[in-house]
């Protein structure tokens, strides 16, 4: 909507609007943790470990939702370390909006959303602030249940509907015992990943004894 008419509505507008959401979030996670470590070095070490992350890169050239997943779970972290969850209640939900927006757009940034709502909970309660834990919990509460209202409404009016049947159809078919679960299949994907991690970390020692 904001790209798209200044290059005739062609698709890969909304690749450069993804790509502009993703620097944002990646400088204000940068600025996010220079300020909460103190040390810039820390801070762009880390953000350039995530910015080429595997995830990110693999879908770098596609304009899909995990990239948008991704960049908003990133912005919801630079919130927790600048300590919005501490702020008004404004901050709180805007945080709390950013993060559940992340799951609206992909399912899969959920473990980093609950990171983020846990993080916003158990802060206080550390500082012995338990009303502040309240607080921000009965916010987050309220922005999940506002963004849920329009698959409420859906479910409620078709109730045989396929919402989000892509992602669910699986899982219910495991839970049901009509398809059984894939373990081994990913347990062999995790032996790869790690092979590939110890692959990368002996070329970059060699590469460091060649220094």
């Amino acid at each position: 909507m904001l790209f798209g008419p200044w290059f005739d509505n062609l698709p890969h507008a909304g690749g450069i609007g993804q790509a502009a959401l993703q620097s944002a979030a990646d400088a204000l996670l940068l600025v996010a943790i220079w300020r909460r470590t103190r040390s810039p070095w820390i801070a762009l070490a880390t953000i350039v470990i995530v910015a080429t992350a595997a995830f990110d890169m693999s879908l770098a050239a596609l304009v899909w939702n995990p990239s948008m997943g991704a960049a908003l779970a990133k912005l919801a972290m630079a919130a927790v370390l600048a300590d919005w969850h501490r702020r008004s209640v404004v901050h709180v939900a805007v945080m709390a909006v950013v993060a559940w927006s992340a799951v609206h757009t992909y399912t899969g940034t959920i473990f980093v959303v609950l990171g983020v709502f846990v993080a916003m909970l158990i802060d206080p309660l550390v500082r012995c602030d338990r009303r502040l834990s309240l607080r921000n919990a009965a916010v987050i509460g309220l922005a999940v249940l506002l963004l849920q209202l329009p698959l409420i409404v859906f479910q409620l009016t078709k109730p045989h509907g396929a919402a989000m049947s892509a992602v669910t159809d699986g899982l219910s078919r495991a839970l049901s015992g009509e398809r059984a679960p894939e373990i081994v299949k990913s347990l062999n994907g995790y032996i790869e990943a790690v092979q590939v991690i110890e692959s990368c970390r002996d070329v970059c020692l060699a590469l460091d004894g060649c220094c």
